[in-house]
Formats: structure tokens, sequence, C-alpha cells
């Protein structure tokens, strides 16, 4: 083989062609573990958080979020900074609000890799005209 102007015959060299595979390969597989890396031990982001809301007494509402992270993620619906018992789900519903259901609801994530906080959504209720 003839090689290019100013090149280098690799065919001529084999141990050129194989160092020029390994350091393919060795950065392919740099790039895959990085990959990879980026897929494990992520803590709990929120990518959707609860809206606020403005209802009627007795209307039902209904929050949600979404949350990213490695698993598992537990969640925990909170009213005003305190939690809610049983509301671990990523929906939270009141069937029929009331005026003391009126606050700043958010959800707290936790998985084996940290804690997020979504903001808050304002539920507010007001009385029928």
């Amino acid at each position: 083989m003839i090689p290019a102007k100013g090149g280098m015959d690799i065919a001529a060299r084999p141990w050129l062609s194989r160092l020029i595979r390994f350091g393919l390969l060795a950065l392919c597989g740099y790039f895959a573990l990085q990959v990879v890396a980026l897929g494990q031990n992520q803590p709990p982001s929120f990518t959707a958080h609860p809206a606020s809301v403005s209802v009627l007494v007795g209307a039902a509402v209904t929050l949600s979020v979404t949350v990213e992270g490695s698993t598992p993620v537990t969640l925990q619906w909170q009213k005003d900074s305190s939690p809610i018992p049983g509301a671990t789900n990523a929906t939270f519903t009141l069937a029929a609000a009331q005026l003391i259901d009126l606050a700043l609801y958010n959800v707290v994530a936790t998985n084996p890799f940290g804690t997020a906080t979504s903001f808050s959504g304002l539920v507010l209720v007001s009385k029928r005209p």
C-alpha cells in the first residue's frame, strides 16, 4: 500500500493499528462508563411541582408532582410544612375542600442519595357567593 502524501502506512505497522483500535475502544468504554454513572446514585429532583388552585368549599382538589432519581424514592406531602399522615403518593386529593384546607402544600422526596423539597402550591378555598 502506498501511503498518502505525508501520511503513514498503518498496514505496514500492525502495532500502530492495534494501538489506534485500543485507543478507540478505551475512549468508547470511557464514555459508556460515564453514561452509566450518570444514571446511578441520583438524589431525587422534581420535574413538576404542585400547582396553585382556587376552589369553592366542597369542590374536589387534586395536587400532583413528578419526581426523578434513583429508586426507591419515598414521598411525603406536607400542609404548611407539617406532614400529612398517609399522603405518600405522587398525587394528593381533597375530596371536598373546606376553609380549613386553605394552605400551602408541598412534597418532600427522599431516596438513599438525598432529599428534595418541591415548591409549594397554594390551595385557596372560598365560600360560595
